[in-house]
């Protein structure tokens, strides 16, 4: 098959002296390079839509979550209150959860989340808080559509219980 490129249309022209093919050449070239960013374009638009749809629809398939932890799956926002309620030092909240403006909670390292689970234990020290971090967990679970959940957690002695 005959591939039509600008080397090829030089050559042609220069030893042909063809002005008028090499007009139609370019103008040929040019709307086929057009049509390739465009339907490029087209088929990044239908490729990203159909990723939209997978995700979707993944979102909305019911779910198990076999192995959570209840302290790991404390919402940062209840963390921050708990801490606050309990008087503990806005520096150490910051030093386990970082700015309230910048989630960290995907980037954690090792190190920061013994942090954070040293800032939970510190918390979650009574019924109260324990039952709201149960309740706000399972509602957390069942908005993202997990049909069934085997939730963990280490049995530990309340202040008031």
């Amino acid at each position: 098959m005959f591939t039509l490129t600008t080397s090829t249309i030089l050559k042609y022209v220069t030893r042909k002296r063809h002005t008028f093919f090499l007009g139609v050449a370019i103008t040929a070239l040019a709307f086929h390079a057009h049509n390739v960013v465009r339907l490029r374009r087209i088929e990044a638009k239908q490729n990203e839509k159909r990723q939209q749809r997978i995700i979707e629809f993944c979102k909305e398939c019911p779910k198990i979550e076999l192995h959570a932890h209840l302290s790991g799956s404390i919402r940062d926002s209840t963390l921050r209150e708990l801490a606050a309620s309990r008087g503990i030092d806005s520096d150490e909240i910051t030093a386990a959860l970082g700015d309230e403006t910048s989630p960290t909670s995907i980037d954690r390292d090792l190190t920061t989340c013994f942090k954070v689970f040293d800032l939970i234990h510190k918390c979650v020290s009574n019924a109260a808080a324990l039952r709201r971090i149960t309740r706000e967990t399972l509602a957390d679970f069942a908005a993202k559509r997990v049909c069934y959940l085997e939730l963990r957690t280490t049995p530990r002695a309340l202040d008031d219980c």
